[in-house]
């Protein structure tokens, strides 16, 4: 590792993507190598890269010279994980997947309260009393059910949105307390296909 650095944590959020249209991968592994080195041993970097599919959505705000820096890119969002661990020796920390964040368990399914009528006043048979009481019993059931759909539906798709939102995956890294040896495995990249593009497969 080299030198100690100046800072504990190093916050970069939604900007990789930015450095990476302006100054291709070179630019963007240049500034993984100074995040390294302005950290002190046991510094986190809490690294937040927009997916490739952020980069399509750009284009329209993009130089030409942004357009052709985009075609020549390689090492796609996808490997940035890949050669902080293993071309640098940063150590994985904690990652959040933020698609799987959140409480969905549950949603869909109503929670009405079972409710058991028909008994009324005037014991088991319940007479005219006991029936009317189980009718008005069975209506609050079934209006309490559809309340219940309702709130799940609703439930179900605020958090469709949150994930439509919260579509990466934020990184927490750390650089080693101790020197350690440079790492020697190199990352093959596949690269995009012919005009800056890949695989449906890999553009999620």
């Amino acid at each position: 590792g080299e030198g100690g650095g100046l800072y504990d944590v190093v916050l970069a959020l939604s900007v990789s993507k930015w450095i990476h249209l302006h100054n291709g991968d070179d630019g963007i592994r240049a500034f993984f190598r100074k995040c390294y080195r302005v950290l002190k041993p046991g510094g986190l970097l809490v690294l937040e890269p927009q997916p490739w599919t952020s980069y399509r959505k750009a284009r329209q705000d993009m130089t030409e010279e942004m357009r052709e820096t985009m075609r020549n890119i390689v090492m796609h969002p996808r490997y940035f994980l890949d050669y902080l661990t293993q071309e640098m020796d940063f150590e994985v920390a904690t990652s959040f997947d933020c698609e799987k964040a959140g409480p969905s368990e549950g949603l869909g399914k109503g929670k009405g309260k079972e409710v058991e009528g028909g008994t009324g006043e005037k014991g088991v048979d319940g007479g005219k009393e006991g029936k009317k009481e189980k009718e008005r019993k069975e209506g609050n059931t079934k209006g309490q059910k559809k309340k219940d759909e309702a709130d799940a539906e609703k439930k179900e798709k605020d958090l469709q949105k949150q994930k439509e939102a919260c579509i990466r995956d934020i990184y927490v890294l750390r650089r080693p307390s101790k020197a350690v040896p440079p790492p020697t495995k190199k990352i093959r990249y596949t690269g995009p296909n012919k005009g800056g593009e890949e695989d449906e497969a890999d553009s999620d």
